[in-house]
């Protein structure tokens, strides 16, 4: 294509590699320990990135409870302000009623002063220079008796007119106290609760900044994940076609021992292959072998290791590549016994059962690929019973 550098595949790398590897051998062995270096390094950061993605993965979790812990209380102090609104408006009416009630007791007292005043010039025209005169004088004790029994009516009515009226005002002058104190309390709550929401909406917009910011810098991680796994997994293929090269013979040993190894850990088989898996969405591409914690895990054939470390999913793994595109897994290790680069024989223990991975049940996860792909194990192994 006319203006364009020609695209380098890496099937083309690989094939260059296998070249140079058939025109020497020596150089090969550096290449691979170079390569398994380097995967090693990849597995260290990959590592490093799934613990890192695990805890902002809580702390995400965290974040979001808080959020909705936070908008629960939101929601219950804007529904106590609603009701603190509706206490208020109610104080508001009783304060309205009692003025209506002060202007009718008004009414009553001018009404009462009114009645006072008669009896006062009524009494003055009756007793007309006053009643001890009258008594000096001498007047008929009928009319005397009749002036006192009117002056005890009078008196007695006016006591009775100025209480009521005072007793009134009092009642009500107690009642517009406690409602502007109940008033008073309500503007209190309201305010206090305002601040409360306040600080409840500055305290989730800045969890809600904190879980926006997790959320970018978890994407970014996991790009950074993504092309170390692409790298591995680039690595892993070129560490594939060095082995396979150093190690062709004993690919065709391995092929040739089908059926006839022994069993990589004595136990019970928990999964089976091809079994489901997460609700029916995936299936088991090896098998599961309860095991005590400690129990050895052996290699089922003599390889070379390739991986050794911690893998999410599969916790603590080996990996042993047996030639000729062959590869046998063995994950949920709770001590891996060998390093990547070490050479085993068959039988020989390279780790011991746990359950690293998050696995409830301690025991051994195993894997037989052939080219890239999982086979069934209990194809590989000594029928399907263990040792």
């Amino acid at each position: 294509m006319t203006g364009r550098f020609p695209t380098t595949r890496p099937g083309s790398v690989v094939l260059a590699l296998c070249c140079l590897l058939v025109a020497g051998e020596t150089r090969a062995q550096p290449d691979a320990t170079a390569a398994e270096q380097r995967l090693d390094e990849v597995a260290r950061e990959l590592k490093s990135l799934d613990t890192w993605l695990e805890d902002a993965d809580k702390r995400l979790s965290r974040l979001q409870t808080e959020i909705s812990r936070a908008d629960d209380e939101v929601d219950d102090v804007n529904q106590r302000i609603r009701g603190l609104h509706t206490e208020v408006a109610e104080a508001q009416d009783s304060l309205a009623k009692l003025a209506e009630q002060r202007r009718e007791v008004e009414l009553r007292r001018i009404d009462q002063a009114s009645r006072i005043a008669r009896h006062v010039r009524a009494a003055h025209r009756l007793v007309g220079s006053g009643f001890f005169k009258m008594l000096l004088n001498r007047e008929s004790p009928d009319a005397v008796d009749r002036i006192i029994r009117y002056h005890r009516y009078f008196v007695r009515a006016r006591m009775d007119a100025l209480e009521a009226y005072a007793q009134t005002l009092t009642e009500i002058e107690e009642i517009e106290r406690a409602t502007r104190a109940r008033e008073h309390e309500l503007a209190a709550r309201e305010s206090d609760l305002r601040s409360r929401t306040a600080r409840l909406d500055e305290r989730r917009r800045a969890r809600e900044a904190l879980a926006a910011s997790l959320l970018r810098e978890m994407q970014d991680k996991r790009v950074s994940r993504d092309q170390l796994l692409r790298d591995r997994r680039r690595l892993q293929a070129l560490l594939a076609n060095i082995v396979e090269h150093l190690r062709d013979t004993q690919g065709t040993s391995f092929a040739a021992s089908k059926g006839r190894m022994h069993w990589p850990v004595a136990g019970r088989v928990v999964h089976r292959f091809g079994d489901a898996r997460a609700d029916g969405r995936l299936k088991w591409e090896g098998i599961f072998v309860a095991a005590p914690d400690g129990t050895n895990i052996n290699a089922v054939h003599s390889g070379r290791v390739v991986f050794a470390d911690w893998l999410r999913g599969f916790g603590l793994l080996t990996i042993i590549d047996h030639g000729n595109r062959y590869m046998s897994l063995y994950g949920n290790a709770d001590t891996l016994l060998k390093h990547a680069g070490d050479w085993v024989e068959s039988g020989e223990p390279i780790a011991s059962a746990g359950r690293s991975g998050g696995r409830e049940v301690s025991g051994l996860y195993f894997e037989v690929r052939a080219n890239g792909r999982p086979t069934n194990p209990a194809g590989w192994l000594r029928d399907d019973r263990q040792p």
